[in-house]
This record gives structure tokens, sequence and C-alpha cells, in this order.
């Protein structure tokens, strides 16, 4: 089965350079893809040093999208998705997550400050290399954006998702507000943030203690870092999260651009158990 998975990893990660290299035209069709290299400092979301792992992952992502207006104020967005994903060191980790969505596109008035109201609905299916991993999730969101000058754009929003995996740790459920702004510095560079408010599951690899057994919903072996041969277990737990991503991006032309980024992560669960975990980002961004 691994090797079946490696097969489909080398597989869709050569379909995706061949489709970001396709120019295709239509009317109401957009595509578009990304090359993306991170650079994970806590993996394993440990909070002793002995647990916490690093890697850098590399990912291809190619997109289709088809735009169809309802009237003057209002339209929908239809979107597929397939990315994969490869880690340097973990290879149990390495993964292809299929993606769609809906989204529904309010602008409540007239004119380039009026708001605009979206409503959000997403299913995706991810298969790792690591099987306890594999699972399909959905999603539901609603956000505002509201122009402020003619350089700032804020919105501000709600999501709730549901995961539910091969495996019951690795099945996780969770609830969120973020607000987020982009500024326009230069026509050619934009600035951005976004801080988010989690609510729900969480998990964490580590080798366990009594106060992990006792916090934790669910525990099992954790075979992508070892398992029972390195003592590493993964747990979830019920926690509060917040997240701040810092970033920018430069348009090298109308249809590509440079985008590079800093996720901060700071989780905080019952029973003092936390992790903090920082991804810096790296993006070759392309729409044809």
């Amino acid at each position: 089965m691994k090797n079946n998975h490696r097969v489909l990893w080398r597989l869709t990660t050569a379909s995706l350079l061949a489709f970001v290299s396709v120019n295709v035209h239509a009317l109401g069709l957009g595509y578009g893809g990304d090359v993306t290299v991170r650079y994970d400092d806590n993996v394993t979301r440990g909070k002793y040093s002995p647990d916490i792992e690093e890697d850098v992952i590399s990912s291809a992502l190619g997109r289709i999208e088809y735009a169809d207006q309802v009237n003057t104020t209002s339209g929908v967005i239809y979107s597929a998705s397939v990315e994969a994903e490869k880690y340097a060191e973990f290879d149990e980790l390495d993964n292809v997550n299929v993606r769609g969505s809906i989204s529904y596109k309010l602008h409540l008035g007239y004119g380039f400050f009026s708001p605009r109201v979206s409503l959000n609905a997403a299913v995706n299916s991810r298969s790792f290399v690591n099987e306890q991993r594999s699972g399909t999730g959905t999603e539901l969101g609603a956000s505002l954006t509201a122009r402020v000058s003619e350089k700032l754009l804020l919105t501000g929003g709600l999501r709730i998702r549901s995961f539910s995996a091969d495996s019951d740790v690795f099945s996780l459920d969770d609830n969120s507000a973020f607000i987020n702004a982009d500024f326009q510095i230069t026509p050619r560079i934009a600035a951005y943030s976004t801080l988010r408010l989690i609510q729900g599951d969480v998990v964490s690899t580590a080798q366990p203690t009594l106060k992990i057994i006792n916090a934790s919903d669910e525990i099992e072996p954790d075979d992508a870092f070892g398992g029972f041969a390195t003592n590493r277990f993964v747990y979830r737990l019920d926690a509060d999260t917040t997240t701040l991503v810092i970033g920018g991006n430069y348009a090298l032309d109308n249809k590509s651009s440079i985008d590079a980024s800093l996720l901060y992560i700071d989780s905080q669960a019952s029973g003092g158990i936390y992790y903090k975990r920082t991804i810096y980002r790296v993006s070759y961004l392309r729409r044809f």
C-alpha cells in the first residue's frame, strides 16, 4: 500500500508540473497553480525539545475555477484543486490533497468601496503515505470584505471544519474566527496579515507522560515518527489556538507573482500542555 502511495505521489507531481506549464483559455474558466517551499520548525507539534522535529516541505498545486455571474452584484465560483506535498526528512508525511469548493459572493451595493459578503463550502480528500492520517474533510465559511481606502482591504469571517481520518486520533473538528488585512504598497508590492482564533482539536506527537495521557481524548503510536520503536505517540486534545500570518507579495507581471510569509502558531490546552510552531513559506504563483 505504501508503494501505491509513492507511485501516486510521483504521478501527481508530474501531472501538476505539466499542468502549470499549459496555457489554456476558455470563457468563464480560470487556471492557476503554485510551487511552494516551506520550513516547519515543529512538524511534530511538540512541547519539549526532545519531541520537536523540523523539516522542509516542497509542494505543487494546480487549480481550475469557473466563475458564473448571477446578476450585477453577485456571482458563484466553482473551484477544484490538486496539491502534492513532499517532506525532505519524514517520507510518511508525503501526501496528495484533492479539494473542491463553491463560493457565493454578493456585493452590498455598487462602486469601488462597496462591501462584499462571501459564503463558502468545500470538501477534500487527503491521502498520506502514513495511512493513519488519510481521510476526508468538510469546511464551511462566511466572510465580509470591506475596502477602507484605495490601498487597504479588510476581511473578517468565521469557519467551521471537520476531518474524518482512518485513525480516530487524526479525526479533528474546530471552529475559528479571523481578520485579514491587505495593503497595496506599490503597484507591484502588497503586504498582508491574518490573525485567526481557533477552538477545537489539535494533535501532537511526543513521548507520552501521565499528564499527556490524562489530558488526551485519543492516543496511539505515531508510525510516521517511529511509533513504538521510538516511543513516539500521537495524541488529540481540545485546545485554544492562535495563528498569525505576516506576508508579502511581489507581482512579476499581471499573471504571476512571488509570495513569502511567516505563520506563527500557538496552541494552549488544559493541564499545561501547549506547543508553538513557526512555518516559513516562499511560493511562485501563476494564473493563466
